[in-house]
């Protein structure tokens, strides 16, 4: 069977590919091998900060949006039971919201 890969998983494969494609060079200058390697540090330290924002990002939206499924979900199956027109706009809503959770649950694996 397929499996889909998620966006992290790609993103760190792209990145794997790009770092192990570097072309060896020869012995620069050791202050200029010490000032590379502080860059890419701090590159890579920073791809880690966004990384972990955008993950801290996608869990929050999460959390907003089970909280949310849990209200709509109550509301369907009560108040909107018996109108028609309100519980098809919850209805609507709902499977718009399972549709990002299971989005966003894929992103966070």
């Amino acid at each position: 069977a397929y499996e889909k890969e998620s966006i992290y998983d790609a993103y760190r494969r792209r990145r794997e590919v790009y770092f192990a494609g570097e072309p060896e060079q020869a012995a620069p200058a050791k202050n200029t091998s010490s000032k590379d390697d502080y860059l890419r540090k701090k590159q890579i330290e920073a791809e880690k900060r966004k990384s972990e924002r955008r993950l801290a990002a996608w869990k929050k939206e999460v959390a907003d949006l089970e909280t949310e499924l849990e209200r709509v979900t109550a509301d369907l199956f009560g108040e909107a039971a018996s109108d028609y027109v309100r519980a098809a706009e919850l209805d609507a809503r709902k499977t718009e919201i399972e549709d990002r959770l299971l989005e966003l649950y894929e992103l966070t694996e």
